[in-house]
Order: structure tokens, then sequence, then C-alpha cells
């Protein structure tokens, strides 16, 4: 399957959780003005109960915990759509 955009793959993926890697996680990056990168999690909306909008959490992958209420504790950007999610510069890693 080719992709003549980058947003069509992110689109894709982030609303296709049987494709993730670390489902229910999906690691995203976004690039931020001085050239850094913010890094975040997608959770699949079936085991995030609390949240059914797209939401990303601020967090590595690699360093998320395996407790529910730590998980909660993190920052967590939350979204009306995925195209604000996709409009705030957030993308599949």
């Amino acid at each position: 399957m080719m992709f003549n955009d980058f947003h069509t793959r992110d689109r894709l993926m982030m609303r296709s959780p049987r494709l993730w890697p670390c489902h229910p996680f999906l690691p995203l990056i976004r690039k931020r003005p001085d050239g850094g990168l913010d890094l975040g999690v997608m959770v699949d909306a079936s085991f995030w109960q609390p949240r059914p909008n797209p939401c990303v959490v601020r967090a590595n992958l690699l360093l998320m915990p395996t407790d529910h209420e730590e998980l909660l504790a993190l920052p967590i950007d939350e979204f009306p759509s995925l195209e604000a999610l996709l409009d705030a510069g957030w993308r599949v890693d």
C-alpha cells in the first residue's frame, strides 16, 4: 500500500488500532518550532474509558506506567477530533 502524503498514512494508522504494533498504544511525535521533539502516545479509545475523544498522553512509550492510575496522572492532551490532533502537529512515530 502506497501513500501520497504522510497525513493519509497517519490518519489511517490512528483510525486502525488493529494495525498498531504496540496496541493499545501508538507512539507519536510532534516537531516543535525550536527544532525539538515532543513525544506522545495515543491510546486506543476502547481501552481508554474515561476519554472517548482522541488523546495524546505526553510520555515516552518505553517509559509508560503499567498502572492505570499512574497513566491517568500523566499530562494528557485531548482533542475534539482526529483532524484537530493532526492539525496540532502530531504524527505517527
